[in-house]
């Protein structure tokens, strides 16, 4: 797949399913009040799948791509410049779209 194509995925994914993206945040700033100076977005993604997964509404609605990560990571730090260094960042497709971070 390429970037672009990764891109245009994770996007339509993004707007077609909001309660992702403010469970992925909601649970990032939880860890950023306990004190935490950086966490894994690969972590909270994963406590993200957990409470969806057993909300007896949207457990068979939502897969999220493990590819998704980066992008969602990027967006927070994009959306959240104050937090920006709360992930670390490796190479990824996301950074044509959201710039080196």
């Amino acid at each position: 797949m390429t970037p672009q194509e990764q891109w245009e995925a994770w996007w339509a994914y993004h707007r077609a399913n909001p309660d992702i993206w403010e469970n992925f945040v909601r649970l990032t700033f939880i860890k950023i009040k306990q004190g935490h100076p950086r966490h894994s977005a690969d972590s909270i993604m994963h406590a993200v799948r957990y409470e969806v997964d057993t909300d007896p509404v949207t457990s068979d609605k939502y897969k999220i791509c493990n590819n998704y990560v980066a992008f969602y990571a990027r967006l927070f730090a994009d959306e959240f410049p104050d937090h920006a260094g709360f992930f670390r960042y490796r190479c990824s497709m996301a950074d044509e779209f959201f710039g080196p971070l």
